[in-house]
């Protein structure tokens, strides 16, 4: 949870919900890394480069306004003012988005499956061989999702269920978690940001469910393949496999503000645009030219507040004329 705000700082759009305010209008900025490509909303709408070789690279034409992403190992979507779309590898149905979804606001996509949350509650399409995609009953409100290799998460008032394989015991919550706001998946461990600061289960064969003990006030946080990475009060970060050197951010990114991690990747969207760091085999780390993200200069985003003191803050804002956009989401998790 944040301790004060900071101007500029989109947060993501997977942490908590939020009120980005900026006096020319704002836009939602997202980012999201696969096995083997990345995908971004800038100003333009989604752009992805990295590997396209099922397509997964290559957004379709005709979004409108988009604002959530999720990248699975080869497939992405996106949630837009007209639903939730997918493209890329659908051997396993992962990118035909079931009809009858109503007002879908958070997307995850695991390896092979897909998740959303919408007014019914979530609702998992692909592959459900390990049961990853069969939802639970009993969540109530549920406001975060993370996918990993074949089991989900989800956030909802009573706080974290995960479902699918547990092999690793990477579906098996543990307990004492307190008001947990983010959550993110790797192949076989999962992490939550909560009161306590992070906290992580499952694989630990390369230290990425043992969260770095200098990570200090964590904001956002994202894990894919074995590593993990957040942002925080130190900037951005990581521990786990290494193989690729993607536990190393450079040192110049600028107030980070989005996170996320592909399987041997990892990418952040600072002020200065977007950076990724190491492999680099796809040109999933070689970032395009020309990525736009006007709104990075100006808005502030405030995480959390009651009701009551977000409706006062709102009114305050409007009155001297200040633009206020309200969008609840949660941050992308991770793949």
């Amino acid at each position: 949870m944040l301790h004060e705000m900071r101007a500029g700082a989109l947060l993501p759009l997977l942490s908590l919900p939020m009120l980005v305010l900026g006096a020319q209008g704002s836009r939602a900025y997202d980012l999201a890394g696969g096995q083997g490509h990345t995908c971004v909303i800038d100003d333009s709408g989604v752009l992805c480069w990295g590997d396209d070789s099922l397509g997964q690279a290559s957004p379709p034409g005709g979004l409108v306004n988009p604002g959530v992403l999720a990248a699975g190992s080869t497939h992405t979507c996106v949630i837009d003012d007209i639903g939730a779309n997918c493209w890329g590898d659908d051997a396993y149905g992962q990118a035909t988005v079931p009809t009858g979804l109503v007002n879908p606001s958070v997307i995850t996509a695991g390896t092979v499956h897909t998740c959303v949350i919408e007014d019914d509650g979530v609702t998992c399409w692909g592959s459900n061989l390990y049961g990853q995609s069969t939802v639970p009953g009993g969540l109530v409100n549920p406001t975060a999702l993370a996918a990993g290799a074949a089991h989900t998460c989800a956030i909802d008032d009573n706080g974290v269920t995960c479902w699918g394989n547990d092999f690793y015991g990477q579906a098996t919550v543990p307990v004492g978690l307190v008001a947990p706001t983010a959550i993110a998946a790797g192949w076989y461990h999962t992490c939550v940001i909560d009161d306590g600061g992070v906290i992580c289960w499952g694989d630990d064969s390369y230290g990425q469910a043992t969260p770095d003990a200098g990570v200090s006030a964590p904001a956002a946080i994202a894990a894919n393949g074995g590593h993990t990475c957040v942002i925080h009060d130190g900037g951005v970060t990581c521990w786990g496999d290494n193989g690729y050197n993607q536990l190393a951010p450079p040192d110049t990114l600028l107030d980070p503000v989005l996170i996320t991690a592909g399987n041997t990747h990892s990418c952040a969207l600072d002020r200065g645009g977007v950076t990724c760091w190491e492999d680099d085999y796809y040109g999933q780390s070689s970032v395009p030219p020309g990525l736009l993200f006007s709104d990075l200069g100006g808005p502030v985003a405030v995480p959390a507040l009651s009701p009551g003191f977000r409706l006062l803050l709102v009114a305050s804002l409007m009155a001297v004329g200040v633009a206020v956009r309200v969008r609840e989401g949660v941050l992308p998790a991770k793949r």
